[in-house]
């Protein structure tokens, strides 16, 4: 009877383990690079998803002013994202 609980009690661990591993974005399924340019320079965007789109989706984002980054970030969310791209007045 023991033996049942503790084997049940694993393998509820095991099947946990597995489902916050992939709700946290551990797993990587795609990413989509876009580049855009404007006078003064330009920024390249890197968007990542997820297993399961359970986890939002994070940017990584590099803008550049004049041929000098101002701006080298990774693993951020969409809303910091936008406001980085109004800040460079970006459009994409």
């Amino acid at each position: 009877m023991v033996d049942k609980k503790v084997t049940l009690l694993v393998l509820s661990l095991l099947f946990l383990g597995i489902v916050v591993s992939t709700s946290c974005g551990c797993i990587e399924t795609s990413s989509q690079s876009t580049e855009v340019s404007t006078v003064f320079g330009g920024a390249s965007i890197v968007k990542h998803e997820f297993l399961f789109g359970l986890m939002e989706s994070k940017y990584d984002i590099q803008v550049s002013v004049l041929g000098a980054d101002v701006v080298d970030i990774q693993g951020i969310k969409a809303s910091e994202l936008q406001q980085i791209l109004d800040r460079y007045n970006i459009t994409l």
